[in-house]
């Protein structure tokens, strides 16, 4: 679903995937569920900030035949990026995202911060 603001230069989407990995190995085997929101919002004439919500459960049928016990995980990922228009088809972009892992297993739990910085040129 998208949906057009700011005279179309903006937008708004929302996203459901289903999805079944099925592997030969039981430990990977899984249903997923995943939601994905994103916004990309003009700032200025020169500036648009694009905001994400990425949300991904994975429930795997099986016990985990290491650990004896049951597996999911509850991906949540939020992501920033400002895009500035430098030039004519020249942009400076700026990103930060932050991903938590939120497993049944502690050893798949994990935390991440993203920094990330580059041109885009248009032609």
């Amino acid at each position: 679903w998208y949906y057009f603001f700011a005279k179309n230069k903006g937008v708004f989407s929302l996203t459901y995937l289903l999805n079944y990995d099925d592997t030969i190995g039981d430990n990977w085997r899984y249903f997923g569920n995943r939601v994905i929101m994103f916004s990309t919002i003009p700032v200025s004439k020169q500036v648009n900030w694009t905001i994400g919500l990425d949300y991904f459960n994975e429930c795997f049928p099986k016990k985990n035949c290491v650990y004896e016990k049951d597996r999911y995980d509850n991906v949540l990922t939020v992501s920033n990026l400002i895009a500035i228009e430098v030039f004519k088809n020249v942009e400076v972009l700026i990103q930060y995202s932050f991903i938590n892992d939120g497993a049944s297993l502690g050893i798949y739990k994990y935390t991440r911060n993203v920094y990330g910085a580059g041109m885009k040129y248009k032609f």
